[in-house]
């Protein structure tokens, strides 16, 4: 059955109309079943640095994933202390039939010459790979 709060606050969070301030209080716990638009909606800085050191890991991963924010934004999660964010960060977004912003040079970088530490590893190689 659907959860009807939590269907409202996700349309409050997918409206572009919501202030700065109804969108931070949208971060809190009480409203995680709200988390998933902001995946897919551009945000203010001033949400984006909330975001980046929210104490919950799921809203950072649900952030990392975002095709809607641009690279530089998502780059901040370059350092997260949660592997999977890390993990989600270097997998890069994949939204169905739409591009996503490319994470910034230095980023990528990063991702690749530190895999153990940085962005949670690489993906793993298509040659290499079974298919069982």
């Amino acid at each position: 059955m659907f959860d009807r709060r939590s269907d409202q606050l996700s349309a409050i969070a997918f409206n572009t109309s919501a202030s700065t301030d109804v969108l931070l209080r949208l971060l809190h716990q009480e409203a995680a079943g709200a988390w998933g638009a902001f995946m897919a909606r551009p945000l203010p800085d001033e949400v984006v640095d909330a975001i980046v050191v929210h104490p919950e890991r799921r809203l950072r991963s649900t952030f990392a994933e975002s095709f809607a924010v641009s690279g530089e934004q998502r780059g901040r999660l370059v350092d997260d202390p949660a592997f999977r964010v890390r993990q989600v960060l270097a997998n890069a977004p994949n939204p169905f039939r739409s591009g996503a912003p490319s994470l910034p040079l230095p980023v990528q970088r990063r991702c690749s010459t530190t895999p153990s530490r940085s962005c949670g590893g690489t993906r793993p190689s298509t040659a290499t790979s079974t298919i069982g």
